[in-house]
């Protein structure tokens, strides 16, 4: 019998984890977020995510990554806990 399908328990309890940790997240940070997570989904236009959000917001790619690498650690500080 093969277990290539078995889902590991362990994944599972880290994606909830972080899952509840982005609801945890202040209100503006988790829409941004779920916007980024929408526009990595879909295409736009043939844009990338970051620019999808640069567009959005009007700043900068590299701020838009910024501040997705700031979102995402506070998703892995809530996770923590």
């Amino acid at each position: 019998m093969s277990y290539d399908n078995v889902i590991d328990i362990e994944e599972v309890l880290e994606y909830k984890k972080r899952d509840d940790a982005i609801e945890q997240l202040p209100e503006h940070e988790k829409q941004i977020y779920k916007i980024y997570l929408y526009a990595c989904i879909e295409s736009y236009q043939g844009k990338t995510p970051f620019q999808k959000l640069a567009d959005l917001f009007g700043i900068s790619i590299n701020e838009v990554q910024e501040m997705i690498l700031g979102i995402d650690d506070m998703i892995k500080e809530l996770s923590r806990k």
